[in-house]
């Protein structure tokens, strides 16, 4: 989510800080990539005076094996927000 809307096509340099776990303890994996803005569409807010965007990105231009870390960490909050869903 952005507070400003970005054009379709806009090419970006994203550094994105995965929550990841190193020698069983609380680490951040720094992934370095390039993308691009494919979508932005405006979102209502509790406060019209703050405007945010939901906004998708086409990564253009990322290594492998940030891609697998980005996939196995959405994986695991999709399993672990099923879980905690199937509790209720």
């Amino acid at each position: 989510m952005l507070n400003q809307r970005l054009p379709a096509m806009t090419r970006l340099a994203i550094m994105v800080l995965l929550p990841t776990q190193r020698r069983g303890k609380p680490a951040t994996k720094q992934i370095r990539c390039e993308g691009v803005i494919v979508r932005s569409e405006p979102i209502r807010t509790n406060n019209p005076g703050e405007p945010r965007y939901e906004t998708a990105i086409y990564f253009s231009n990322i290594q492998i094996a940030d891609q697998r870390a980005i996939k196995q960490y959405v994986e695991q909050q999709l399993t672990e927000t099923q879980r905690a869903l199937e509790s209720l």
